[in-house]
């Protein structure tokens, strides 16, 4: 069993814990030589913590949004609806691809329009994501829900990995995220918000509070997203034990990496390779940084 951390009002037991979410795979359709993909932004509610509903952002759902899969150099065709009442963006983050179809605060969305970008997927194998980026404003859509992750396949570096979505191959989108009494995430409403950047207390992954996954093999290969907003994280597992990293921000790397502590600052991605024995129990948490002075 693979716990993943979280705080929750110092809420941590067993008991407590909540299937991992798997945000669905979009592959797109194929057709006029592209794969065509339908996303569209919307307001929506969930449920993070028991008895309290939350006001969110979603796309294609009430938070977050799909999984896309596109493949290197084929050509994707995207449909982006804005039903959020308010401007957005949708940005490919760590894309090459023409300015006209970045998706950046340059390319607002108006309430109730539609965009519709087409590029030629560049990038080698690797995790990547999408998000809001719209000006004065990402901040906020993020932290509401505006976000998901990209996965390139290259046939060129078919290396064997484990690749089977949802299975052996599990996205996992890490957030912290800060709840009233009501259920209700207020944004950069501290002064130390606005200076220091909008953390939380308690930890989302996939959506997911104190989620908990049953691996079905012995190797996983875990692609991990800091989509927090400031937060910088030291992750390793509670046994101490090593893992392998096999991609970056850039994608696969040459050669695995033995760790034992994975540090990702925002927006950063990983991929990893870790082994389980069937039955055990072992948690990804987030471990303290030494201080840097004495």
């Amino acid at each position: 069993m693979l716990g993943l951390g979280s705080w929750v009002r110092a809420q941590d037991d067993s008991s407590a814990r909540s299937p991992l979410n798997i945000p669905a795979q979009d592959s797109g359709t194929f057709s006029a030589g592209a794969s065509n993909f339908e996303l569209n932004l919307q307001r929506g509610s969930h449920s993070f913590l028991p008895g309290l509903t939350t006001e969110t952002f979603g796309i294609n759902g009430n938070y977050l949004g799909p999984t896309l899969r596109f493949k290197r150099n084929e050509r994707v065709a995207m449909q982006v609806s804005n039903r959020l009442g308010e401007p957005s963006t949708l940005h490919w983050h760590g894309f090459h691809l023409p300015p006209l179809a970045d998706g950046g605060p340059h390319q607002e969305i108006a309430a109730n329009q539609l965009w519709s970008p087409a590029f030629d997927v560049v990038q080698f194998a690797g995790t990547y994501w999408y998000h809001s980026h719209v000006m004065h404003g990402s901040g906020g859509q993020v932290y509401k829900g505006l976000a998901g992750m990209i996965i390139v396949d290259d046939d060129e570096q078919d290396v064997s990995l484990p690749n089977s979505y949802g299975v052996d191959d599990i996205p996992l989108i890490i957030q912290d995220r800060r709840f009233s009494d009501d259920g209700s995430m207020p944004y950069l409403t501290r002064y130390e918000d606005r200076v220091m950047g909008m953390m939380g207390d308690t930890i989302l992954v996939n959506g997911t509070v104190n989620p908990v996954l049953s691996p079905r093999t012995r190797l996983l290969r875990l692609r991990v997203l800091n989509g927090s907003n400031a937060r910088t994280y030291n992750l390793g597992f509670s046994d101490n034990r090593t893992f392998y990293q096999v991609g970056s921000d850039g994608g696969l790397l040459d050669a695995p990496v033995e760790l034992t502590r994975l540090q990702l600052a925002v927006a950063e991605r990983a991929e990893i390779l870790v082994e389980f024995d069937p039955g055990e129990e072992v948690t990804l948490v987030n471990v303290a940084l030494p201080p840097s002075f004495p």
